[in-house]
């Protein structure tokens, strides 16, 4: 094959956004040779007069955007609200096909292909395609040592209170009951300052507290890697989907929910628990044992559907 796929991925200044195309384009390396330009969304007005006229601004113009490059080999991948326009104008100018992740803010019949959670409650089927939970780039390869065990901590969020009694409860209780297990605990950005300093000040000998300003980029990832097990506090949506996709096991640690409910993300985690994927702890009973299942794969199992879909040359025996 002479060419490799040529991928525009659209990005925003959104981490979460980032990191589902960066898993789409990640599983699609797995599978066919490619090269990828990131290309900053444009200013709102700016994109659209890109988008309605054709032509995109001169510092867009990249050698990479060039004729030598078959319009039929690029595809233009984008995830967030923010990279709407610009990749509809990236689409236009160079040609190929284009990939909205999430939910868009415009029609779909705009995009190729939409992929979107599954609690994002679109119709499954012609320019829509469901995924079980966002994409990510993690993969279930590692140790999976079933004596190190990972414990992460959010924090209030849009849908979700905060107990930190409740927190420290459960963390104490995991710990105590798996005593043969060393537990590594990080909070996140949205840990609030009086939970984090309770959860440092904890004398456990099984269980490590690590800041989260000494974890660095992708430390979660490979921390997934090495453990066995996790527990996710439940407003952290995305690292669960993250820890199933690298195939630990993986519960849920008890976060009171705001009124209203926890919306679509919350929907989608009763529907893991229905299917037993996760349980979640009950502060009120004993620690529950968690279960192995298969790993999620689902960035690769969209990058299948789009090579089948667009590329289908491209398809090696191994990914048919």
């Amino acid at each position: 094959m002479k060419d490799p796929l040529r991928i525009f991925r659209v990005t925003d200044d959104k981490p979460g956004h980032q990191t589902q195309s960066s898993g789409l384009v990640a599983a699609l390396s797995r599978q066919t040779k490619v090269v990828v330009t990131d290309v900053p969304a444009l200013p709102s007005a700016a994109a659209l007069s890109a988008w309605l006229t054709g032509r995109l601004p001169r510092a867009m113009a990249t050698s990479e955007t060039h004729s030598d490059y078959n319009a039929k080999d690029r595809l233009v991948v984008c995830c967030g609200h923010a990279t709407h326009l610009t990749a509809l104008a990236a689409r236009r100018a160079w040609g190929g096909h284009l990939l909205a992740l999430m939910r868009p803010s415009l029609p779909v019949w705009l995009f190729d292909l939409v992929v979107a959670p599954r609690h994002d409650e679109l119709p499954e089927g012609g320019r829509i395609t469901l995924t079980e939970g966002a994409l990510n780039p993690l993969t279930a390869e590692g140790a999976h040592s079933q004596d190190l065990g990972l414990i992460l901590i959010g924090g209030p969020s849009r849908h979700h209170d905060w107990d930190k009694t409740q927190m420290l409860q459960q963390v104490m209780a995991i710990a105590k009951t798996q005593p043969e297990v060393h537990w590594t605990l990080t909070t996140s950005r949205r840990t609030p300052p009086t939970t984090a300093a309770a959860l440092s000040a904890l004398e456990l000998p099984n269980l490590e507290v690590m800041p989260l300003m000494r974890t660095g980029p992708g430390w979660v990832g490979r921390q997934l890697a090495a453990s066995g097990s996790a527990w996710i506090s439940e407003d952290s949506v995305s690292m669960i989907y993250e820890g199933l996709t690298a195939g630990v096991r993986v519960g849920l640690l008890t976060v009171p929910l705001r009124d209203g409910g926890g919306g679509r993300a919350a929907r989608g985690l009763d529907a893991l628990l229905r299917a037993e994927r996760v349980v979640r702890f009950l502060p009120e009973g004993s620690v529950p044992i968690l279960q192995q299942h298969p790993p999620l794969a689902e960035a690769d199992r969209i990058a299948r559907t789009v090579l089948c879909r667009w590329f289908p040359e491209r398809l090696t025996m191994d990914a048919v």
